[in-house]
């Protein structure tokens, strides 16, 4: 019987979604099998069972596999009940096998993505309960192999962080993860309370964890995508300061819940990349007052004129604004709602009774800003328009 060329089998393979039917292929021959082990674990998944966790240190045991995989996904099933005896065993076996993942040969990206807590930040604070402790265990297992992938680690996504400062963010072995990474992805989930704005672990997290991670000359030199996500807003009463941050390499930017306010850098920080940056999104960001003042610093009508001047490289823009909770998902509600929000200290960011200040004219220029990034988009894609 006639063998095709390689060549024409792996175009064949390239054409199967990844998927059930990718391993059915890879189990019809021992040559469909050598073509689509590469793709088939390209992506590793695993979670906090043990069943994952067994799943995971077999992959690591096969010689015919842990060449192959290059990212690392990892998702948070439920937390299981405090002090269970199931959820420790299998904490420990997960840790244990992500203590092992640098036998990944070709590892490049790691994602990890918790569950959201929906307890209170007081209630979370202490190292041995759920689910803070189950947190500070899995990142501290992938701190304590960053020797062994740092150099070879370009992307790095965690998600649904708790922010409770914990010397942990700050450790060399921890900063270390950070060394070749040019994609960073950060978000943080904590339920809003009244007394939220008075943590001061909340605020040592804002103001010395991410702020020592944004500054790494590590991320100043590789950075070229960044995504900083929070479910509450920050920037002034939750420092965040993005005055002196540059990355010369940033084509990609995503923020969530990140004020504009002159303290905190925002705009300024966004026009610095005018030259690279292609791809903008920002969701649910407020632009911030202080309680005494009588006006807003700017307006978004002034803001989304200026980027449409000086946004010369931007390609791509999303503007999300409001959202509406739906369970643990956030839903894009269709209305577009410019928001201002006044800092009444300590007890964070009102929204403001009365409508958006800049009413219309916000959302004129928002639009216009949209077709001028959409022009630029369409002319990119088809030079002769």
């Amino acid at each position: 019987m006639p063998v095709l060329p390689v060549e024409i089998l792996q175009t064949i393979i390239d054409q199967v979604l990844n998927g059930p039917d990718l391993y059915r292929v890879r189990a019809t021959s021992r040559t469909f099998c050598a073509l689509a082990t590469p793709r088939v674990f390209h992506r590793v998944h695993a979670t906090n069972s043990l069943k994952s966790a067994d799943a995971l240190q077999n992959l690591l045991l096969s010689p015919g596999v842990v060449n192959y995989v290059q990212e690392l996904v990892y998702n948070d099933k439920y937390p299981p009940a405090t002090n269970s005896k199931d959820a420790e065993n299998a904490r420990q076996a997960i840790t244990a096998s992500i203590s092992s993942i640098h036998e990944f040969s070709t590892l490049k990206a790691i994602t990890i993505s918790f569950e959201p807590c929906d307890q209170l930040l007081s209630d979370v604070l202490s190292v041995d309960d759920e689910p803070f402790y189950h947190q500070l265990a899995i990142l501290t297992s992938l701190a304590e192999i960053s020797h062994l992938i740092n150099a070879r680690l370009t992307s790095l996504t965690i998600n649904r962080i708790i922010p409770s400062f914990v010397e942990l963010f700050s450790t060399p072995p921890f900063l270390a993860l950070l060394d070749s990474v040019t994609i960073l992805r950060l978000t943080t989930w904590v339920e809003l309370s009244d007394e939220l704005y008075l943590e001061e672990t909340w605020l040592g997290f804002w103001r010395t964890s991410i702020h020592g991670i944004l500054a790494l000359p590590t991320l100043a030199s590789n950075l070229t995508s960044l995504t900083l996500f929070s479910n509450v807003d920050v920037g002034i009463i939750a420092p965040l300061e993005l005055i002196g941050l540059t990355y010369p390499r940033l084509t990609s930017l995503s923020l969530r819940h990140v004020v504009f306010h002159p303290d905190v850098g925002t705009e300024e920080f966004i026009i610095r990349h005018a030259r690279t940056l292609t791809h903008l999104e920002l969701y649910m960001c407020k632009i911030a007052m202080f309680e005494a003042d009588i006006e807003p610093h700017q307006l978004w009508a002034l803001l989304w004129a200026r980027f449409a001047v000086e946004l010369e490289s931007l390609t791509h823009l999303v503007v999300l604004m409001q959202t509406q909770r739906i369970g643990r998902r956030m839903a894009r509600r269709p209305e577009q709602v410019l928001t201002y929000s006044r800092l009444t200290e300590p007890w964070g960011h009102l929204g403001l009774d009365g409508g958006p200040i800049g009413g219309s004219a916000d959302l004129e220029a928002l639009e216009k800003f949209r077709g001028v990034v959409k022009a630029r988009s369409r002319r990119m894609m088809d030079p002769g328009l």
